[in-house]
């Protein structure tokens, strides 16, 4: 909180009695936070009901600070409704992770702090009281009503991190699964044996029938009979169903907690770490992670399950006749013996078809990327032999593959068939001897014919555990990665009176691309002072837009340092340095919200009159206006086609003016504006200059006469730095 709050009060004292301003993030109460979530200002709809009040409540439990740009960040997108589950997401975004426990009515006064009780439709929380065991109350409506000691509650616990910041060592992905969906697991267990028991019992009732209902012809027995092999029957199909909708509910679950916690560790994770592979190759790897879901919603745990059941079998069996038993096991260590042949071979197969894979569309992807330069030097005929020899290695490897699984599969069905044949064989020479009656030879039979299914099934998921286990150990490294920021937060040193002058200094600064053993920028030194207006030209390739992006933080450098203010950049945490640095790129950044929204990405306390003031400083609040609904009009795909390039470069730079930031750097911005647009940009820019440094890269010459200095890059270094000459007067 003392970063934010320190940074951001410098930000006001610079600008005080500005249009727009905002207060320090120390002077919001928790009641704004509510009131921006209810209002609509930092979802964008307006929330009813009691999930805001409840979601701040347990905030205010843990002595959250209050930070009120993370916090916009953190809840749902137009949400359809503002219940328990975006509370829960909301405070996972925030770094607050949740569980239910049941708990006695006596026991919840010691309970973290936060933690709400589910009752009904409402979520309470518990008032302490000198004298009883307390009472449960409810923030959205104050009801209270006093706890029973005696009685269970469902509790929703709060875990992470309070405002110690003291958090807890993360367990392996593996080991928190199982405790998270450990009650599910547990049913799903007993419901197999109840389904594998009612399985047993309707064998065994086809053996009555032999025994019983054909000698003496009872047809009132074969009636009762009959009912209850449909009952069973029923029963089977009713607890299959069930079995069913709760692995369904486990992975859509499980997929839907490994994809946030991933592409959450993915958006945390530095910078340089997100820039130093193609989007292509990010997404491939995060596409590898959907083997768990398959896993669960596949086979995979429905083969665990059934291993149990195969042991009940194997038991009926044996009670009947121990001989049948007997030949049951030999073929189920026959397909053991299959298994430890086999598997081997085909993992390794399934080794050399992923790299043969993965090289192949290593150099289709590279080819992709560069298709507009091949075609235009006639080069595809040279790219085109350079994939043919990947293509014919994966295709040659996933032939070798076909082959083995189909070898293995007739070996399987082999062995299967063989069993079913000599149980019945076996069976048969029993009743010969007169050890077994006709009717239990029958039961045998079908139990035999259901004990070698999910054993074949648990040979194919075995081919694909090792990539199971490989997949848990990615994920399990990739949440360990260091986030942004991550460790102790360096700050700027208290704002002087006149504000925070943080010019930006790059000292012997070499950075060069991952893949590139060139630096883009060599040996870079040069201070740029606090408050003013420097251009960068040069040539295209001089490291013009690197040089933007190293002091972002979207690229790392190799040796030297860059400061701004008397702080290393290197030392910030990433929320400071979104607070500090204001950047537009070549690419302007929307969200898919209305234009209010994106305004207030920035600045999130912003109130409609802010809004109106910034867009008619830079030109845009009249073509708002023309919209269907203003500033509620939805920027998605479809509608961003209806907007031009230099509206929303516009409504772009006005977002991070809103934020107040103490640097702003703009890459190229005035190749889509008009000259009109030009000079509203350069006249709100001018406003703030003094408490704002600005370090954009320029062309035209309008814009570099303005400038205070000029830092001319080529080839990556520094040619000349200073006045471009008599500068232009400012209106």
């Amino acid at each position: 909180m003392a970063v934010s709050a320190r940074i951001e009060a410098g930000l006001d004292t610079s600008d005080a009695g500005q249009r727009g301003d905002k207060r320090a993030i120390e002077e919001f109460d928790y009641d704004a936070l509510v009131e921006g979530t209810e209002s609509g200002r930092f979802c964008g709809l307006a929330i009813t009901g009691p999930g805001p009040r409840a979601l701040v409540e347990v905030l205010r439990c843990r002595r959250w600070p209050v930070n009120v740009r993370r916090f916009a960040g953190a809840t749902p997108h137009f949400p359809a409704a503002f219940g328990l589950t975006e509370i829960r997401a909301t405070l996972r975004n925030l770094g607050l992770g949740t569980h239910h426990e049941k708990h006695r009515g006596s026991d919840l006064p010691a309970l973290p702090p936060g933690t709400m009780v589910l009752d009904g439709d409402r979520i309470l929380f518990v008032e302490p009281q000198p004298r009883g065991h307390g009472a449960l109350w409810s923030p959205a409506d104050g009801w209270r009503k006093d706890i029973v000691p005696q009685r269970t509650y469902s509790c929703l616990i709060v875990e992470g991190p309070d405002a110690s910041g003291q958090t807890g060592q993360r367990e392996p992905l593996g080991r928190r699964i199982a405790a998270r969906f450990a009650p599910e697991f547990r049913l799903l267990l007993v419901i197999t044996l109840i389904s594998g028991s009612l399985v047993v019992a309707a064998s065994m009732s086809v053996a009555l029938i032999f025994e019983t209902v054909l000698p003496t012809r009872a047809l009132d027995t074969l009636a009762a009979i009959l009912v209850g092999l449909v009952g069973m029957i029923a029963a089977d199909i009713r607890l299959r169903r069930i079995r069913s909708r709760i692995v369904a509910h486990i992975s859509g679950r499980l997929d839907y907690i490994v994809s946030v916690e991933l592409y959450d560790k993915l958006l945390s994770m530095p910078l340089g770490m997100l820039t130093s592979s193609p989007s292509s190759e990010q997404l491939s790897r995060l596409k590898q992670f959907e083997a768990i879901r398959d896993f669960v919603g596949g086979p995979g745990l429905m083969v665990i399950l059934d291993l149990p059941f195969v042991a009940l079998l194997i038991l009926a069996m044996v009670l009947v006749n121990g001989k049948v038993g007997l030949v049951a096991l030999s073929f189920l260590a026959a397909l053991v013996l299959v298994a430890l042949i086999a598997v081997p071979r085909i993992r390794a197969g399934l080794l050399r078809h992923g790299a043969a894979k993965k090289a192949y569309q290593h150099l289709l992807t590279e080819t992709l990327s560069h298709a507009g330069q091949v075609a235009r030097r006639g080069l595809g005929p040279a790219f085109t032999a350079r994939l043919q020899p990947a293509f014919k290695r994966e295709v040659e490897a996933q032939a070798r593959l076909d082959r083995s699984l189909a070898v293995l599969t007739a070996a399987i069905a082999l062995v299967m068939t063989l069993g079913v044949a000599a149980i019945a064989f076996v069976g048969a020479w029993q009743v010969m001897e007169g050890a077994l009656s006709g009717g239990a030879l029958v039961a045998c039979i079908i139990l035999g014919s259901r004990l070698f299914g999910p054993v074949q099934q648990a040979l194919f998921v075995a081919l694909r555990a090792d990539g199971l286990l490989k997949v848990l150990k990615q994920i399990d490294t990739m949440l360990l990665l260091p986030s942004a920021g991550a460790g102790p937060a360096m700050i700027p040193a208290d704002p002087p009176n006149d504000g925070i002058h943080m010019p930006v200094t790059f000292e012997n600064v070499v950075m060069r691309y991952p893949r590139s053993s060139e630096p883009v920028l060599k040996n870079v030194s040069l201070r740029i002072p606090h408050g003013t207006l420097t251009c960068i030209a040069g040539p295209s390739g001089a490291g013009k837009t690197s040089f933007l992006r190293v002091i972002v933080g979207d690229h790392a450098i190799q040796s030297g340092r860059v400061y701004v203010g008397s702080m290393n950049l290197a030392q910030w945490d990433g929320h400071v340095r979104a607070d500090v640095i204001g950047y537009h790129g070549h690419k302007s950044f929307m969200i898919h919200g209305t234009i209010a929204q994106n305004l207030r990405l920035m600045a999130p306390a912003a109130t409609d009159a802010d809004l109106e003031a910034i867009a008619d400083e830079l030109g845009i609040l009249d073509r708002i206006r023309q919209f269907p609904h203003g500033f509620e009009t939805v920027l998605d795909q479809a509608g961003e086609t209806r907007t031009t390039p230099a509206f929303r470069a516009q409504l772009c730079v006005a977002r991070i003016l809103l934020g107040r930031p103490k640097v702003l750097l703009l890459d190229q911005l005035e190749a889509g504006l008009s000259p009109r647009d030009e000079r509203r940009l350069l006249a709100a820019i001018d406003r703030r200059l003094g408490a704002m440094s600005c370090i954009m890269v320029a062309n035209r010459h309008s814009i570099l006469r303005r400038a205070d200095n000029v830092l001319l890059l080529e080839n990556g270094q520094v040619r000349r730095f200073g006045p471009h000459g008599p500068k232009s007067r400012r209106p």
